[in-house]
């Protein structure tokens, strides 16, 4: 990852869940239940990585609904900017959430090949150096059979969603002014990323039953995958 990614989380760290929710006017959280369910398999037991977890919500959504659903998952979180991950710690700790959180590469985990049923990822692939080691990395690491759940922005295909997106932009940008510029990129790496070249990507890789479809507001989707 690179230096300036890094920097940008670190800087935004204290105040990351409070703007997703508050930009995303509280729908970030049905996107990541949305996510957590594509996440569950047909089986009593699995492991599960969360990649680029940051401060942990997309792995605590599978952590409370495999435990709704009777489930027994084994979940770790991994990120690269220690100060996203101590907020997760510090949640899973508060809630009695049982999560192995621990710095790490979502490019060169170090897991050995075969190791998860799925991985998992929000938000995160637009801030990757190389979306095509993601994908590698993510495939090697994956049991057979095993799943991805990718949950990501993108611009909407349809016009209409696209014409409430540059609306939004404003609304962000504006926000932006008494937060931090940063969130200004996220409106600029919104438009700039390829979900169907993703799609394509994903299948180069050797990922099989590839399914894409979009989240309400049209902003964000799902992308689920198998080995």
């Amino acid at each position: 990852m690179s230096r300036e990614v890094k920097e940008r989380f670190v800087r935004i760290a204290g105040k990351y869940d409070f703007m997703n929710h508050f930009l995303s006017m509280g729908v970030d959280r049905k996107w990541r239940e949305e996510a957590a369910r594509e996440a569950m398999l047909n089986k009593r037991s699995f492991t599960v990585l969360d990649s680029a977890t940051g401060t942990g919500d997309l792995a605590f959504a599978v952590y409370d609904l495999a435990k709704a659903r009777g489930k027994s998952v084994r979940i770790i979180g991994t990120d690269f900017v220690k100060e996203m991950l101590d907020l997760a710690v510090g949640k899973a700790r508060d809630s009695g959430r049982k999560i192995d959180f621990r710095i790490g590469d979502s490019l060169k985990t170090g897991f050995k090949g075969g190791t998860f049923d799925v991985i998992t990822t929000g938000f995160s692939l637009r801030n990757f150096d190389s979306v095509e080691r993601f994908l590698a990395e993510s495939h090697r690491i994956l049991k057979h059979g095993g799943r991805l759940v990718i949950l990501e922005m993108a611009m909407p295909d349809d016009p209409w969603q696209r014409t409430k997106f540059h609306l939004y932009s404003y609304f962000i940008r504006f926000a932006s002014i008494f937060s931090d510029r940063a969130y200004t990129w996220l409106v600029e790496s919104i438009s700039e990323f390829d979900k169907h070249a993703l799609v394509k990507s994903a299948k180069a890789t050797g990922f099989k039953r590839i399914r894409i479809r979009s989240l309400p507001s049209g902003i964000a989707y799902l992308l689920v995958a198998e080995k």
